[in-house]
């Protein structure tokens, strides 16, 4: 009866399946307020503990606002899973405000990913001005993940900003942007684009199993708790 609006799917040895689902928040198209996003997560709870051999994470996706904070309060995040934050709009910041506010959402105990980091809609839109390198730096400093969105109109990050952060050792996670079961498929394209970027199984997120990412969803939440 709820209706997440996309999934990352994890594979790994010690189980057969994990699966997390993420709700937009109020502002998108289809997104929930806190507490419908409290509400859905509750069910998903539920129904969690009775599925063999699967694991669902419960996740959402919000807005990175004007100055860097978040249109959720902390107190809901903290009950997601997994927390990806984005900017949806105003995009044509100067590039040292847009890397402040990308910063910033980073510094956030709850984020643990940034979603679609450069923007771009492929000949549509074109990137947002940002420092990557700086941000590539805040994502290593605080353990946040960088999203390779694999839709076709996004595939972003591209394959050179791939290849810097596995220089800098942050890991990546590849994700369909999918908002039915048909949009799953594009995970290929996103696995291309890791692959051109040449990223390896250790440097992407979900080639992990749910245990080593069970262990790094509380790293960064223990890790900038402690700096806060």
């Amino acid at each position: 009866d709820f209706e997440p609006t996309t999934a990352l799917v994890v594979t790994g040895p010690d189980v057969t399946i994990d699966v997390a689902l993420y709700w937009h928040q109020w502002k998108l198209a289809g997104g929930l307020d806190e507490e419908g996003l409290l509400a859905d997560w509750s069910r998903v709870e539920a129904i969690s503990p009775k599925k063999d051999g699967m694991k669902v994470l419960k996740g959402v996706e919000v807005d990175i606002l004007d100055d860097g904070s978040l249109d959720i309060d902390d107190e809901v995040l903290a009950r997601a899973d997994v927390v990806i934050a984005s900017v949806h709009y105003s995009m044509n910041m100067s590039r040292s405000r847009m890397t402040r506010r990308l910063v910033k959402a980073m510094e956030n105990p709850m984020v643990h990913m940034v979603g679609h980091p450069s923007g771009r809609k492929i000949n549509k839109r074109a990137a947002y001005q940002v420092d990557m390198e700086e941000l590539l730096a805040a994502a290593a400093r605080t353990g946040t993940w960088l999203e390779l969105n694999a839709s076709p109109d996004r595939l972003d990050i591209d394959d050179r900003t791939c290849h810097e952060a596995k220089k800098h050792g942050v890991l990546v996670s590849i994700a369909t942007d999918a908002h039915s079961l048909r949009g799953l498929d594009f995970m290929r394209y996103g696995i291309n684009q890791a692959r051109r970027g040449w990223l390896e199984k250790d440097d992407v997120l979900n080639a992990r199993g749910y245990r080593d990412l069970h262990v790094l969803l509380h790293q960064k939440r223990d890790r900038m708790s402690h700096r806060h």
